[in-house]
């Protein structure tokens, strides 16, 4: 900065969400596949599918991780703008098709509410999700689910809503987002443009990635770089 260069806000990104809702709590360790969009001001604006965690505080695991920038940076606003995640455990199935199967499974399997999503979701989260709609006592035949109560369970199998609240933090982020203005830099050389003899690679500019090695990448590769060019390009 004293040479004279700028720098994007820092924020951490590949980092863990918190959401409000108890829900993820009670599902603390509880993993599976899910789809994951994250909506800011009723617009979606990322999107991710893999191995979805719940944790104490929310939700974590690789498709939250590449979601979780712009949730961050939203966070590191002044006045953070109103946020969700949408989660979809049941991707390759239409809503029409869940709430078709689930029709077929009340009729087929009987049995308690209990047991109801048993073998189709992880055990705790079809209670939870069938607590969270009011559904309960769980020890109620799976019968007495009404057209309008399976469709409800439908929508939250196929999008259950969780208001996103920040993110862990810098202790548990894999990435820094933000850093020095890139136009200030030579992109052949990594050298400044304003400070000759000073070079920068790595995450001190601005610069960060999605899961998956590209950030590891970079920092090697933009370290080469500026090292081949402090040497003459030897």
């Amino acid at each position: 900065r004293p040479l004279g260069h700028t720098v994007s806000p820092l924020f951490p990104a590949l980092v863990q969400v918190k959401t409000a809702n108890q829900l993820p709590k009670a599902l603390k360790g509880t993993k599976l596949p899910a789809e994951i969009r994250l909506y800011q001001q009723e617009q979606e604006i990322a999107a991710a599918a893999g191995e979805l965690l719940f944790t104490e505080y929310g939700i974590s695991g690789p498709p939250v991780f590449q979601i979780s920038r712009w949730a961050s940076a939203n966070a590191a606003r002044k006045q953070p703008l109103l946020q969700r995640v949408a989660l979809d455990f049941l991707p390759e199935f239409s809503l029409p098709q869940v709430e078709q199967l689930l029709r077929q499974r009340q009729q087929t399997l009987g049995g308690s509410l209990e047991q109801f999503l048993t073998g189709w979701l992880p055990k705790r989260l079809g209670q939870q999700l069938l607590k969270q709609l009011g559904y309960g006592p769980l020890s109620r035949p799976a019968s007495a689910l009404t057209q309008p109560q399976l469709a409800a369970l439908a929508k939250a199998m196929k999008g259950l809503q969780l208001p996103v609240t920040g993110v862990t933090g810098w202790q548990h982020a894999q990435v820094m987002a933000g850093g020095f203005n890139l136009a200030e830099f030579d992109p052949c050389t990594l050298a400044s443009r304003l400070q000759p003899g000073l070079y920068a690679a790595g995450e001190v500019l601005d610069i960060d990635g999605d899961c998956g090695g590209y950030n590891l990448t970079w920092a090697w590769s933009s370290a080469r770089l500026a090292a081949r060019s402090i040497l003459g390009g030897q």
